[in-house]
C-alpha cells in the first residue's frame, strides 16, 4: 500500500464573503487589511513619512482637478468580485452619487498612485500584477526610499509594457489626465 499526499484546497473569499467577515466581527473594523485577489492582505502601519506625501499629493490632485474628478485617499475601489484594495490615491470619474451605492471600478478610474516606503516590492509586484489585469490603464508609485515616481502604463495581462522612473528634476506626466506631477512637487 503506498501512501498518497493529502491534497490541499486554497479558498478564495469573494467582496461579499469579506463583507461578512467584518459584519460577524472576523475581520475588526479597525484592522489595516485589504481583499487582493481573494486573499485578505494585512497592510503595513501608516509612518509619518507616508502620510505626510500621501496629505501633499492629495491637496495636488484636488486643486489640480477641482470637481472634474472625485479624488480618493485610502479608500476601496472595486477590480473585480475578489479584489477591493485601497490604494493611497485614485483620481476616478465624477458621478453626482459620488460612488455611495458601489466603489469605484477601472473603467472609472483614470489614474492609480500608491506612496510606498515598506511596501515597495508589495505595491511594485502583487498589486502591480493585480492593477494590470484588472485593466488600470496608469498606476504610479512614489517610491519613499529612492525619491522617485515609477510610472507604469498600458496594462497586458499581469504586467504594464510601458515603465518609466522619473528621478531628480524629472515630471511624471500623466497620459489619461491633463496632469503632471514633478518630483520637486512631491519630495521638496
Amino acid at each position: 500500500m503506498t501512501a498518497t499526499a493529502p491534497t490541499t484546497q486554497e479558498f478564495l473569499l469573494t467582496i461579499d464573503d469579506y463583507y461578512k467577515m467584518a459584519e460577524v466581527g472576523i475581520i475588526p473594523q479597525d484592522a489595516r487589511v485589504e481583499l487582493l485577489d481573494g486573499k485578505i492582505i494585512h497592510m503595513s502601519p501608516i509612518k509619518s513619512l507616508h502620510a505626510s506625501k500621501t496629505d501633499k499629493l492629495f491637496k495636488i490632485l484636488v486643486q489640480t482637478f477641482n470637481d472634474d474628478y472625485i479624488i480618493r485617499s485610502q479608500n476601496p475601489i472595486r477590480l473585480h468580485k475578489r479584489s477591493m484594495p485601497q490604494p493611497d490615491l485614485a483620481v476616478t470619474t465624477y458621478y453626482p452619487h459620488e460612488y455611495t451605492e458601489q466603489h469605484p471600478e477601472p473603467e472609472d478610474i483614470h489614474l492609480i498612485i500608491e506612496v510606498a516606503q515598506s511596501s515597495i516590492y508589495y505595491d511594485t509586484g502583487r498589486k502591480l500584477k493585480s492593477y494590470a489585469r484588472a485593466g488600470i490603464r496608469e498606476y504610479w508609485v512614489l517610491d519613499l526610499n529612492k525619491y522617485n515616481i515609477r510610472v507604469f502604463r498600458q496594462p497586458e495581462g499581469e504586467q504594464y509594457l510601458f515603465e518609466e522612473i522619473i528621478g531628480e528634476n524629472g515630471v511624471a506626466k500623466c497620459e489619461t489626465l491633463d496632469f503632471q506631477l514633478t518630483v520637486e512637487d512631491v519630495f521638496g
